[in-house]
C-alpha cells in the first residue's frame, strides 16, 4: 500500500482535470485511512476536497458525483471521534464536530455522540439533540431512544417541563415499539 501511496503522489503532478485529481486524492485519502494508520493525514486530505466543492444550500455538493467524497469524510470524522472517545474526549468532540459541519449520511450520529459528550451542559446537550432529530431517519431505533432519554434529561434539568414531558411520551412510545416499528408485548 505504501508503494501505491508513493506512485499516486507522483501522479498527482501530472493529472491536469480537477475530477481525476480529486478522485486520485479520494483513493490516496481512503488507502491512508484503512491500510497505513494515517487517518488524520487522510482527514486533511478530503477536507481540502469537500472545502473545494461547489455545495447547494444544504450544504450537500452540487455534482452528485462527489457524494462519496461527503460521505466517506463525514464518517473517517465521526469513526476517528468514536476511537478517541476513551483517551481523550475533547479531541473525539472536534472530531465529531466536524462531521456535523457537511452534508453526510450519517451526520445525527454524529450529532448524538455531541448530545451524550455534552450532558453537562444541558442548554447544548438539547441544541445538539434537536440537530439529530431532525435527521431522526439516519439513526437506528436504539439510537432513538437514547436520544430520545438525552432530550428529556436536558429539558428537564432546563426546567423546561412540558417539552420534558413531550419527549417523555414520545420515549415511552418508542419503548413500546419492537425492531421492526410493531408494539411489542
Amino acid at each position: 500500500y505504501k508503494q501505491a501511496t508513493e506512485v499516486q503522489e507522483e501522479m498527482l503532478s501530472i493529472i491536469k482535470t480537477t475530477h481525476a485529481r480529486h478522485e486520485t486524492e479520494w483513493t490516496l485519502a481512503y488507502v491512508e485511512y484503512t491500510h497505513l494508520s494515517r487517518q488524520a493525514t487522510a482527514v486533511e486530505r478530503l477536507l481540502a476536497i469537500v472545502e473545494s466543492m461547489q455545495k447547494n444550500e444544504q450544504g450537500a455538493p452540487v455534482d452528485s458525483t462527489y457524494r462519496n467524497y461527503f460521505d466517506t469524510y463525514g464518517t473517517m470524522c465521526h469513526n476517528l471521534g468514536v476511537d478517541k472517545l476513551e483517551s481523550d474526549r475533547r479531541l473525539a468532540y472536534t472530531y465529531f464536530l466536524q462531521a456535523t459541519t457537511i452534508h453526510w449520511q450519517g451526520r445525527a450520529k454524529s450529532f448524538l455522540s455531541l448530545t451524550e459528550l455534552s450532558a453537562s451542559n444541558p442548554k447544548q446537550m438539547v441544541e445538539y439533540g434537536e440537530r439529530a432529530l431532525e435527521l431522526s431517519e439516519q439513526l437506528a431505533p436504539e439510537e432513538l431512544v437514547r436520544l430520545h432519554r438525552f432530550l428529556v434529561d436536558g429539558y428537564r434539568r432546563l426546567r423546561e417541563v412540558n417539552k420534558a414531558r413531550i419527549y417523555f411520551e414520545k420515549l415511552k412510545v418508542l419503548q413500546q415499539d419492537g425492531p421492526n416499528g410493531s408494539s411489542e408485548k
